[in-house]
């Protein structure tokens, strides 16, 4: 039996706001076409990253800071194509639309005003949350 875990990741007194930067577009001839950028509004919990999560980032990227967010908004980690439903697919996750995640590139995570991009997703969807791993841009 899992514990839908939804309303800690959407506690005012333990989440803040950010946003989700969703990139579109395809991958083509010579690689990937670019469209325009989505901004989600997400909400939820964001804190520094664990010393367990920490050994999956390589440690070059150690140094530009790195977070842990939970949150109920799907996050995505790159996708070549546009996924089907399948029967009893427990990796089966919807858009902010209902709608299947159409092919992209990792999305990126603004908090405070710093860019940082998405290393691992744990997609808890059993749970009613998405975890992520995410590294701040430098230059942003």
């Amino acid at each position: 039996m899992a514990f839908d875990l939804s309303e800690v990741v959407s506690d005012p007194d333990l989440c803040v706001e950010f946003q989700i930067l969703r990139s579109t577009g395809s991958f083509g001839a010579g690689g990937w076409i670019q469209g325009p950028t989505e901004e989600i509004e997400a909400f939820g919990v964001v804190q520094p990253a664990e010393d367990e999560a920490l050994n999956m980032v390589p440690e070059g990227d150690r140094v530009t800071g790195s977070l842990q967010v939970f949150t109920s908004q799907p996050i995505y980690e790159t996708l070549a194509e546009r996924r089907e439903r399948r029967p009893n697919d427990p990796d089966w996750t919807e858009d902010h639309r209902g709608e299947p995640p159409a092919p992209a590139l990792s999305d990126k995570i603004r908090w405070h005003g710093h860019l940082y991009r998405l290393l691992a997703v744990q997609p808890w969807k059993e749970f009613g949350y998405f975890g992520a791993i995410l590294v701040r841009v430098l230059g942003d």
